[in-house]
């Protein structure tokens, strides 16, 4: 664990001041903004501080292929290790030298996702939430009415909306088709051994 936090504090060019000795207002809000959103995800999520710095600092490959092979950075020019590092420094009581770092940290942070979202709900208490995905794909995801199968009358036995007897008809074909191949084969071999 040392040697990773020593990398982080070797990846920043300008150590940070402390939070008390900072006089940019602004800076000091952005701190406090991720500060609260790290506490919300501790609360909510049961998300460590690791945990967090570990998310943020995961990097896009393709964005990782194009800055190395093409020179080529992001419309931020942060890097996720830039941006791990300024984490480090705020859990640490600093607040980073590097502005832009500061600020594309708290953006990440405030936009977090379904950060807003009442994690503490059980599924079978009130209205289940569809994820970003579910409304991202008509039809193919259904959240349940019942609570995903969790009492309240729905979930794994629930077949609103599933197609009638008639509408399997083209899977049950589908799926009969190597049945129907391997008892022709078995009745070829049969007739051609009884000749």
């Amino acid at each position: 664990r040392g040697e990773v936090l020593g990398t982080l504090a070797t990846s920043l060019t300008t150590p940070g001041m402390p939070y008390d000795a900072c006089d940019d207002d602004e800076a000091r809000a952005l701190v406090d903004t991720v500060l609260d959103v790290l506490q919300t995800l501790k609360v909510k999520r049961d998300m460590t501080f690791n945990e967090v710095r570990l998310t943020l600092s995961i990097e896009d490959p393709s964005e990782k292929r194009r800055r190395q092979e093409m020179g080529i950075e992001d419309e931020s020019g942060v890097s996720r290790d830039e941006i791990a590092a300024a984490l480090y420094e705020i859990e640490q009581g600093l607040v980073p030298a590097d502005g832009v770092v500061l600020e594309q940290l708290a953006r990440e942070m405030v936009n977090w996702p379904d950060l807003d979202a009442d994690s503490d709900a059980m599924p079978g208490e009130g209205a289940p939430m569809a994820s970003d995905y579910a409304a991202s794909t008509p039809g193919s995801v259904r959240v349940p009415s019942g609570g995903l199968g969790m009492g309240g009358g729905g979930g794994a036995n629930d077949t609103e909306g599933l197609p009638g007897p008639l509408g399997f008809i083209p899977l049950y074909l589908v799926s009969s088709l190597p049945v129907l191949i391997g008892v022709s084969v078995v009745g070829v071999l049969f007739w051609n051994s009884l000749s």
